[in-house]
C-alpha cells in the first residue's frame, strides 16, 4: 500500500474521531446544562417553600452502600487512666466519674461515646489556639492515646474565640471518600489543654454495596424540604455515613447508610438518607 493511501486513511480516521468527540462533548454539555437547570428550578421551588440554600448542591452518583459498625467501645479504664489518672474500675454499670475538677461521662453502655470536662486549675501554656494545625495535632494525639486509629480524617469545623482564648474544633473520620458522622471528636481547647471534648468511635467492619440506586440531588431536596421543615438558611451540605440512634445491645453490629449532612445558619445539623430522602434520627 502506498504512503499516500495510508495518509488518506489516517486523515479520514482522524476526521471521524474528531466528529465523534465533538458529538460526545455536545451531548455531555447538554446533559450537564439540563441537570444544572433542573437544580436551579428545584431551588426556586424550595424558595417558594421558605427554604433558602446558600451553598453548593453535591452531586449524587452510584449505588447505595451500607457501612457495618461494631458496637465495641473504648477501654473504659484506659479512658479513666488517661484523662482522670484513675485506677481501674470494675463496675460496668457506672458511667460517670470525677476527680480533681475533671469529669468523664459515658453516654452509652457500649462505652463508644463519652465526654470529658476539665475545670481544674491549670497554668502551663501548652498550645497556641490560633494555630489550626497545632490544635488539630493536639486532638489527634489525644485520639492516639486512646488507641483510636483512623487512616484518614477531615477537620469539618474550626473557629477561634479570641475573647475566651479558646479554639473550637470538630474532626471526623473519613472512610473511602465519605465522612463517618458517628466517629468524631468535638472539642473546646484552651492554651492549657482541653476544656471540653466529646469523643465517639465505632469500629468499622467493612462496607457493603447494594443493588439499589441512590436518589439524585433534586429528588433528595424535594423529598426532604417541605414547607417550614427548616427555619434557617442552609449553609453547608456534605455526604457521609450515618447510623440511626437506635441501638440494640443484643446486636453486635449496626449499619450506617449514605446520607447528606445539612447544616443551617443557626447551627443545626440534619441528616438525610440518600435512599429515600427522609431524615435519619
Amino acid at each position: 500500500m502506498s504512503w499516500t493511501k495510508v495518509k488518506n486513511i489516517l486523515i479520514i480516521a482522524l476526521v471521524i474521531l474528531n466528529i465523534f468527540l465533538f458529538v460526545t462533548m455536545q451531548k455531555t454539555g447538554t446533559k450537564d446544562s439540563n441537570e444544572k437547570a433542573m437544580i436551579e428550578n428545584t431551588i426556586s421551588i424550595l424558595v417558594s417553600r421558605g427554604i433558602e440554600i446558600d451553598t453548593n448542591i453535591p452531586d449524587i452518583k452510584g449505588q447505595a452502600k451500607l457501612l457495618h459498625l461494631g458496637q465495641t467501645g473504648f477501654d473504659k479504664n484506659k479512658v479513666l487512666s488517661t484523662l482522670l489518672q484513675m485506677d481501674p474500675v470494675d463496675d460496668r454499670t457506672q458511667t460517670q466519674f470525677e476527680s480533681n475538677g475533671k469529669k468523664v461521662v459515658f453516654l452509652n453502655r457500649q462505652f463508644s461515646h463519652f465526654y470529658f470536662v476539665d475545670q481544674s486549675e491549670k497554668t502551663e501554656r501548652i498550645i497556641s489556639v490560633n494555630q489550626k494545625k497545632a490544635v488539630e495535632d493536639y486532638c489527634t494525639d489525644y485520639l492516639a492515646s486512646l488507641d483510636v486509629v483512623w487512616d484518614d480524617y477531615i477537620v469539618t469545623d474550626f473557629a477561634v474565640n479570641e475573647q475566651a482564648t479558646v479554639a473550637e474544633i470538630q474532626i471526623m473520620q473519613n472512610y473511602q471518600g465519605n465522612i463517618v458522622y458517628d466517629n468524631y471528636i468535638k472539642a473546646i481547647v484552651s492554651e492549657t489543654g482541653f476544656v471540653y471534648v466529646e469523643t465517639s468511635d465505632y469500629l468499622i467492619n467493612g462496607v457493603e454495596s447494594s443493588e439499589s440506586r441512590l436518589l439524585n440531588s433534586r429528588q433528595v431536596l424535594l423529598k426532604f424540604f417541605t414547607t417550614g421543615s427548616v427555619d434557617s438558611k442552609i449553609i453547608r451540605i456534605d455526604q457521609g455515613f450515618k447510623k440511626s440512634t437506635f441501638t440494640d445491645s443484643e446486636v453486635s453490629e449496626e449499619q450506617a447508610g449514605l446520607c447528606w449532612r445539612i447544616q443551617t445558619e443557626d447551627g443545626l445539623d440534619y441528616y438525610v438518607s440518600l435512599m429515600n430522602g427522609q431524615e435519619v434520627k
